[in-house]
C-alpha cells in the first residue's frame, strides 16, 4: 500500500517571515519518502486562464478537506461524500 502524507503547518504566533516557513517546508520534503507522480487528470479541467498559481488542491477525503479554508463555517457533515474513490480539486 502506498503511504500518503498530508502536513500543513502555519506560525501561530510572533513575527516570521515567509522565507523563514518556505526553508522549514522544503526541509520536512527533503526528507519525506515520496516519489514523483504526475498530476491527476482532474487538473486539466482547471481553467488555466485565470487561476492563481499553486493554489489547487487535491485530495480525496473529507478530512483533508477540513484543513482547507473554503468557508468561515466547518462543514460538519461529509456533504460531498469524499472517500478513497474520489478524485477532487479545489482551487482559486
Amino acid at each position: 500500500m502506498q503511504e500518503v502524507y498530508f502536513i500543513k503547518f502555519e506560525p501561530r504566533e510572533g513575527d516570521v517571515l515567509p522565507e523563514e516557513v518556505t526553508f522549514v517546508g522544503k526541509s520536512i520534503v527533503d526528507v519525506m519518502p515520496y516519489k514523483k507522480v504526475s498530476l491527476p487528470a482532474i487538473m486539466d479541467y482547471l481553467p488555466k486562464h485565470c487561476l492563481i498559481q499553486k493554489s489547487p488542491k487535491f485530495f480525496h477525503k473529507k478530512n483533508i478537506l477540513d484543513n482547507i479554508d473554503i468557508s468561515d463555517n466547518f462543514i460538519v457533515e461529509n456533504v460531498f461524500r469524499l472517500s478513497e474513490k474520489t478524485d477532487a480539486v479545489i482551487a482559486e
